[in-house]
């Protein structure tokens, strides 16, 4: 029930002064239809092409003679094995500058969840359960996306073992910036800033950097220091032919002190993932309190029947070892049972398999796109995922939510 991603993809086509009756973004089709049932029923517009993207397992179908909120375009649609999931409207005639096309889906989708410079996107259902709208401003004109997101990481956070193909926009053009005042609304949806801030530190930082060094406790220190001083007392009367006896002693003394600090070392690198002291089955307040210093940007709750609700707690520009991440809390009617990093950055999945298998050991399961340790490698009944998306990287810390309460 918690879990990695697919965002979006499509190869675009050009807009053409021809246009016909406004049928909304879906013109008249469902989400997830067969490739032949939407062609067929599509035969009132002018088919530009059929196409397919082997990299990504895609099927094309692009049609001029569509409008999207008044305004002429072509639409490019997106199919996978699944079905219809995708529809790109290009606006190349620039009937509407890009401030225009961003207003105008304000207007109809609200403030959206993520703006930066010339891009936006809305994930909060726009066009039905598990939608969102993206909007680019490409040096060739203006790009309106609807997609599925079914299983993208803005919405769903489930410890699946395999992922469904990765679906990325192909832009045919660069995006250009563009300066939209964009406020951020009362539920906390990301500023542009914070996300370009995030995404730069994702791409520098490599490595983990500002763990803490943990000090030699009081009682290693002393065992270790009355070792060394016993040894020598001891030494210096019962003669020369035990000097090396006993500096082995010492020595050995020393070794379990290093080996005492480097086991607090790893203890506390295994818990460094509960960030400011973050305790699983804790209740939403007592944990969002622990976290108050940090940006909460949106919370929502997801219900569907005969499945645990949960509530969901997205946070941005928090640091785990090192490296600045959005951050996803996942509760259920138990609390606090879910702990997801999201580093923007893709490269970094290499990174993040061999730093979390330096502190919990090898992975019990590891694929091109997804590592995990299922054997309760942080407590009873906890399982560690690292899944790679087309996106970035997502690092997942479940608590066993058996006994949940299911939505009605």
């Amino acid at each position: 029930m918690k879990a990695g991603a697919v965002l979006l993809g499509l190869m675009l086509s050009a807009c053409s002064g021809e246009t016909v009756q406004d049928t909304g973004p879906l013109i008249g089709l469902s989400w997830l239809s067969e490739y032949d049932t939407v062609k067929g029923s599509l035969g009132d517009y002018n088919l530009i092409r059929e196409r397919e993207n082997t990299d990504t397992a895609q099927k094309m179908l692009d049609y001029s003679g569509v409008s999207l909120f008044g305004q002429p375009c072509d639409v490019t649609l997106c199919f996978t094995e699944s079905g219809l999931i995708g529809l790109n409207y290009h606006d190349v005639e620039k009937a509407q500058s890009y401030s225009e096309w961003y207003s105008t889906l304000e207007n109809a989708y609200g403030l959206p969840t993520e703006a930066g410079s010339g891009m936006a996107s809305w994930y909060d259902d726009p066009l039905g359960k598990n939608t969102a709208v993206y909007l680019f401003n490409l040096e060739e004109g203006v790009q309106v996306s609807y997609y599925v997101t079914a299983d993208s990481p803005d919405r769903r956070y489930k410890k699946e073992k395999r992922q469904n193909p990765i679906m990325t926009p192909e832009l045919r053009t660069p995006v250009m910036p563009v300066a939209v005042d964009v406020q951020p609304s009362d539920t906390g949806h990301s500023e542009a800033g914070a996300t370009q801030e995030a995404a730069a530190v994702s791409v520098t930082e490599t490595r983990p950097q500002n763990i803490p060094d943990v000090p030699v406790t009081e009682a290693v220190a002393e065992s270790a220091e009355g070792a060394a001083v016993k040894n020598t007392t001891v030494s210096a009367a019962v003669g020369e032919e035990n000097t090396e006896t006993k500096k082995s002693e010492t020595e050995t003394a020393a070794e379990q002190a290093s080996t005492a600090v480097e086991q607090t070392e790893t203890a506390d690198r295994k818990k460094e993932f509960m960030l400011n002291g973050l305790t699983f089955y804790g209740s939403p307040a007592d944990e969002q309190q622990k976290l108050q210093d940090y940006r909460k940007r949106s919370e929502y709750r997801i219900e569907e029947a005969g499945q645990p609700w949960e509530l969901i707690h997205e946070y941005g520009s928090l640091k785990y070892l090192g490296i600045r991440c959005d951050g996803i809390l996942c509760y259920t009617s138990l609390g606090l049972v879910g702990i997801n990093y999201f580093d923007s950055n893709p490269k970094h999945f290499s990174d993040w398999k061999e730093r979390l298998t330096e502190i919990y050991g090898s992975p019990d399961e590891s694929q091109r796109d997804y590592t995990a340790w299922t054997y309760s490698p942080i407590g009873e009944g906890t399982e560690i995922y690292i899944f790679l998306l087309e996106d970035g990287v997502q690092i997942s810390f479940f608590a066993d939510d058996t006994g949940s309460e299911l939505a009605k």
